[in-house]
């Protein structure tokens, strides 16, 4: 790998094994876990982390004897580095497909406000029909998610519903209602109610950094309700983030029903002023064109999407 900003154009000695170690901490947040899961003994794994820093020129984590966070440097390029694990994993995929031409893939990019749960009700009957084609996930952010579509290295994307790009065609994928989590304040009132969406309480709402596709649909959700939205300055890096911070009193946040963890007991519905539920609608993404040169598998796909999967989604 070459290191662009410097000068003498060195090439970085980084090892997908220390890419490995720094995504699998980055989630864990425990040395001991992130061991356990790559394998890997914890001296091994620290000491594989800090090469990786010194070859980045950075550090990544924050280390003190109780715990471990990412640096902002950390939070900058953790998603690169798992975008980069996720690009070998397509590699291997490819390679294979090469080797076996019967077996087929097909590639669905998903933003991570995607819940794959859901996804899975309606891939059942296309899975049953083509048993040769293996379904490959990959999670992308919003940005990455487009240019892959256009550059043919996705077949499919599924995002949060926003206006269409150019040259792509969408289709509805499902609908997920949102719920409001109030900031956690001493004597807070823990009963659980609707919450709507113009008469909130006085906190900032806190999101991501922007690239799931969270601030923007919020966005568009309150200024299509009429409501004055406060984003809270800072970001968080992962929805369960979100919610303990809220539970620490950081400010309020609204999330998806399948982004909210099994514990919380903090959420209500968030509901319009005539008391709707107020929700979020997902979309497939593909090429607007149909070209000769399609993989069959691909079209029946498409038309999988179109006809089957709608009912199966949003039973």
């Amino acid at each position: 790998m070459r290191y662009a900003g410097c000068q003498s154009d060195r090439v970085l000695a980084v090892k997908l094994r220390q890419i490995d170690y720094a995504v699998r901490l980055a989630h864990t947040l425990s040395f001991r876990k992130a061991a356990a899961e790559a394998g890997a003994t914890q001296p091994t794994l620290s000491n594989g982390l800090v090469q990786l820093e010194e070859e980045l020129g950075g550090r990544l984590f924050d280390r003190t004897t109780r715990e471990v966070s990412l640096t902002p440097f950390g939070q900058h390029m953790l998603p690169f580095l798992e975008a980069l694990l996720g690009d070998v994993d397509e590699i291997e995929k490819a390679a294979s497909a090469w080797h076996n031409p019967a077996h087929k893939i097909l590639r669905i990019g998903m933003s991570p406000l995607i819940d794959l749960k859901t996804v899975e009700r309606a891939l059942g009957p296309y899975r049953q029909a083509n048993p040769n084609v293996s379904i490959l996930f990959k999670e992308c952010l919003l940005d990455d998610l487009i240019e892959r579509i256009q550059t043919g290295k996705l077949d499919f994307g599924l995002r949060v519903t926003e206006p269409a790009p150019d040259g792509m065609q969408v289709l509805p994928a499902y609908r997920d209602p949102l719920f409001y989590l109030p900031r956690e304040t001493k004597g807070s009132d823990h009963s659980l109610h609707p919450w709507q969406i113009n008469s909130l309480p006085d906190a900032p709402i806190i999101c991501t950094n922007g690239a799931c596709g969270l601030n923007a649909a919020l966005e568009r959700l309150f200024e299509a309700e009429g409501a004055c939205l406060t984003l809270y300055p800072g970001y968080a890096l992962s929805y369960h983030v979100i919610e303990e911070w809220t539970e620490l009193g950081v400010g309020a946040a609204i999330l998806p029903a399948a982004k909210l963890s099994a514990t919380n007991m903090t959420a209500g519905p968030l509901e319009g002023p005539d008391g709707q539920a107020l929700e979020f609608s997902y979309e497939w993404v593909m090429k607007s064109a149909r070209l000769a040169n399609t993989p069959t598998h691909v079209n029946a796909f498409r038309q999988h999407i179109e006809t089957i999967a709608p009912a199966l989604l949003n039973s």
